[in-house]
Parts: C-alpha cells; sequence; structure tokens
C-alpha cells in the first residue's frame, strides 16, 4: 500500500482524523460461488457449521489434508473423518556435482581433474620440470601455464595466437581478437596477453589444458594439489 514508514504514518494519521475503517478486504467476497455459499450458510441448509484454521506452510501433502477436512466438515453427511494420510514424499536428491575430489595430500594429472561445481580451486599446480606454483583463484591455473610456457620457450610471439576449438583467442600478442574486439578482461603474462574469459573451474581447467596441447606439453604431465577446505 506504501513505500516507506513515513508514508505509513502519514496514512495511519489520515485514518484517525477521519475515524474510517482502515482494513485489507477479502478479495473474493464479490464472487458468484462465494455469495451463494453466504447465502447457504444463512439459510441453514449446510447444517452445523464447523470453523477449521490452518496455516499453508507445512508439507504439502499436511495442507491438502487439512483441507478436505475442511471441505468433508462443511459438505460432508456426518462427522467428518481425517482422510488416509498420504506417503511422505521422498527428499529431492541433488544433482551429481561430479566426481569427488581426492585426498589434499595427493597431486592429480590435469588431464584428469575434474572439479566438481562450486568446489575451490586447487592450491598449487606442478609442471614437467618440477616447477610449481601458487593458485590462488581459478584463472590462475590459466596464468601459471602461459608463464611457464613461456620460461620453458615452449610459447612465444611467433606461436600466438592460441585459441579454443571455436577460434576465441586464449592467448596473444595483444588483447585484441580478429574482429578488432578487445579482451573482455586481458591479463598481462610476460611478453604476451592471456583472456581470462569465465570464472568456473571445469572451464579454466579445460582452457588451461587446451594450451598446453597447443604447445606440445601433454597435460598428463602437470599436476594439480586439490584443497582440503
Amino acid at each position: 500500500m506504501v513505500r516507506s514508514s513515513e508514508q505509513a504514518n502519514d496514512l495511519i494519521d489520515l485514518v484517525e482524523k477521519q475515524g474510517n475503517v482502515f482494513a485489507v478486504t477479502y478479495n473474493y467476497t464479490g464472487y458468484p460461488m462465494v455469495k451463494q455459499a453466504r447465502h447457504m450458510v444463512r439459510e441453514g441448509k449446510l447444517g452445523d457449521m464447523k470453523v477449521v484454521e490452518f496455516g499453508l506452510r507445512g508439507p504439502e501433502h499436511e495442507t491438502v489434508l487439512k483441507m478436505l477436512w475442511l471441505w468433508r466438515g462443511n459438505f460432508a453427511v456426518g462427522e467428518p473423518s481425517l482422510p488416509t494420510p498420504l506417503p511422505p514424499k521422498e527428499p529431492r536428491r541433488k544433482p551429481d556435482s561430479g566426481p569427488p575430489l581426492p585426498p589434499a595430500d595427493e597431486w592429480v594429472a590435469l588431464s584428469d581433474f575434474d572439479p566438481p561445481t562450486k568446489t575451490p580451486p586447487p592450491s598449487q599446480i606442478r609442471f614437467p620440470d618440477g616447477a610449481t606454483s601458487p593458485v590462488s583463484r581459478w584463472h590462475d591455473l590459466k596464468v601459471a601455464v602461459v608463464r611457464w610456457l613461456q620460461e620453458a620457450d615452449k610459447l612465444g610471439p611467433s606461436d600466438c595466437p592460441v585459441c579454443t576449438a571455436g577460434g576465441i583467442h586464449l592467448v596473444h600478442t595483444s588483447p585484441v581478437h580478429d574482429d578488432g574486439g578487445p579482451f573482455r578482461v586481458p591479463i598481462e603474462v610476460g611478453a604476451l596477453w592471456l583472456n581470462k574469459g569465465a570464472l568456473t573451474g571445469d572451464i579454466n581447467t579445460r582452457m588451461a589444458r587446451r594450451i598446453l596441447s597447443e604447445m606440445g606439453v601433454d597435460p598428463a604431465t602437470v599436476h594439480v594439489l586439490p584443497r582440503s577446505d
């Protein structure tokens, strides 16, 4: 009715000043079926009336039973009887979010790493030469891969652009696509630019594998260390 406490106070003052009744009425008083029911009650055509109060916040089957009780109490012959309870609903199964992560003290090959939905990124990534890099955000996987490939002389300007299977630039000498459009979130890594792209763990993992494979590095030789928390 109002959009602020000030408007509410003004409305209260107006009602008190005019001495009117201010209330939210029952919305269906003008419906023909409601008028007919009111007429039947006043004429005594429904017998002894019973009033049942119930809320609508419980489980669905309990709500249905209470509504049936109200209906039977008004229209059934004789005393109302509670219907046979419905069987309890089975709890909803949560969607499968993928295989569970291995213990935190076990390195997992990047080729086999399949992070479940909404899990934190691994704490480290380890490359074939034993070099490691810390990971705090999912896109750090790609940053570490691009940095290591450059340091290992496996990726340079002449290898760019490195693209997805759909032709989207992942790594380039400048943060620009072939059509002239800029990278949405460019990250400068050494002499090259990385397209940050998606935030989810599964996509960042696939893109890191893609960059390695395009540069001739088997993702099975690169490992990540999942977090324990």
